[in-house]
Order: structure tokens, then C-alpha cells, then sequence
């Protein structure tokens, strides 16, 4: 029973840094497109 509860945890844990790292390479994807099309309008 409690190994169940500390592995969900566990599993809770590791999804939400996924999902922070899933998110900040959106961001430096973005950040280089933006940077990309600067350096082709510039």
C-alpha cells in the first residue's frame, strides 16, 4: 500500500518535470525562430 503511494508521488514528480522541460525547450525553440527571423529581416 504505501510503496503504491511513493511510487505515484514518485511518478507525479517526474511528469510535472517533464512537463517543465517539454515547456522550456517550446520556448528556446521559439526564442531561436525569433531569433532566426531577425537575423533574415535584419
Amino acid at each position: 500500500m504505501t510503496s503504491q503511494v511513493y511510487r505515484n508521488i514518485l511518478d507525479t514528480i517526474k511528469g510535472g518535470i517533464t512537463i517543465r522541460l517539454y515547456r522550456l525547450n517550446l520556448i528556446q525553440i521559439k526564442l531561436q525562430d525569433l531569433e532566426h527571423q531577425g537575423t533574415l529581416l535584419g
